[in-house]
């Protein structure tokens, strides 16, 4: 009879041990999706730099360091609480220190820029060093170029690509820092195919942070059509915009940056284009009237086309314009959305 009525008591006892524990990852977590989100919303409003993130991968220990308390504190209630506020206080630390850092910018008026920010660059990054240049020109001979391919990787600073109806020739220019994106600018003919691959030279670093980044510019002459543009931007900033150039396929990736496509009737793409967006933005400007077929296939961010919205968790599917088969000139895509934000519109 002593030993159920024991066993009773045990049980209470686990029963009740288990109520008080707690998952410490819950109250950690939410400070973590509380504070990264705050700081995306700071990003998409034009206020904060995407660079910021370049400063905020520099912290990535405190992860570790957090999973270590949590196992010294376990799951008690205790523990639990004492995890989330010291998670809020780091975190929150980190969040500022990088904002401060790098600068916030609220309607072209710098709030916050001190005056420490250089001692930031010199203790915890690396110096971008001197402001370079560069340029790279080629002219293009009819006879020898049928078409063009682009393959064009931007991971941080400035793009700008623009076709030109006035000139024959191929014009690169990039401003740089000595420690900081300087231009891997490459291309070839192959086959009467014009080939320009672009990108950054693998000397990534924690670097510091200058009024302005790397910016990049390529200009093509409308002569010979664009077989395929290929561009993928990093954590940077780039425009598009084609008057006149003829394209046969487009395929546009967005990481954590924001890029703006500006098409003509005439540079359209041909066929099927590939849209994928991160936790960045990407806007597409058609010509009014365009008719279009667009697959979405969204996660948590969003997706406007022409007008209308569709957000939410897992939300796909495909919008078609009413004269799309009839039409001789027309856009088709095909859109994934991670976090970010893709829209297309008229103008």
């Amino acid at each position: 009879m002593s030993t159920e009525v024991n066993e009773v008591k045990v049980k209470s006892r686990k029963e009740k041990n288990e109520k008080t524990k707690i998952d410490a990852d819950k109250y950690s977590g939410a400070v973590f999706l509380i504070i990264i989100g705050s700081i995306f919303l700071l990003n998409t409003t034009g206020a904060l730099s995407w660079s910021v993130w370049l400063l905020l991968m520099r912290f990535w220990p405190v992860f570790i360091i957090i999973a270590g308390i949590q196992i010294i504190l376990g799951k008690t209630r205790f523990g639990a609480i004492s995890i989330g506020v010291i998670a809020l206080v780091i975190y929150t630390f980190i969040a500022i220190f990088a904002i401060i850092s790098t600068g916030l910018n609220i309607r072209g008026n710098d709030v916050v820029r001190p005056a420490w920010r250089d001692r930031v660059n010199d203790v915890l990054l690396k110096d971008p060093g001197d402001m370079k240049s560069s340029q790279d020109i080629y002219e293009l001979v009819s006879e020898e170029i049928d078409e063009i391919d682009l393959d064009l990787n931007v991971g941080v600073g400035k793009f700008s690509f623009s076709d030109d109806s006035d000139s024959n020739e191929v014009i690169f220019n990039s401003k740089y820092y000595e420690n900081m994106g300087e231009p891997d600018y490459q291309r070839i003919v192959d086959d009467k195919t014009l080939e320009i691959d672009f990108s950054q030279k693998d000397n990534f670093v924690m670097w510091g942070f200058k009024s302005r980044g790397p910016e990049y510019n390529l200009q093509i002459p409308d002569l010979k059509p664009i077989k395929n543009l290929k561009l993928d931007l990093g954590a940077g900033e780039g425009d598009v915009n084609l008057e006149k150039l003829n394209l046969g396929e487009m395929d546009l990736e967005v990481g954590a940056g924001k890029l703006e496509v500006k098409l003509s009737e005439n540079s359209l793409p041909k066929s099927l284009s590939n849209v994928k967006v991160g936790a960045g933005e990407l806007t597409i400007y058609v010509p009014r009237g365009t008719e279009y077929k667009v697959k979405y296939d969204v996660g948590v961010g969003e997706a406007r086309i022409f007008g209308e919205e569709f957000s939410g968790l897992g939300k796909e599917g495909d919008v078609t314009s009413d004269d799309y088969d009839d039409a001789e000139v027309h856009l088709e895509l095909d859109v994934n959305v991670g976090v970010g934000k893709f829209e297309i519109k008229y103008y």
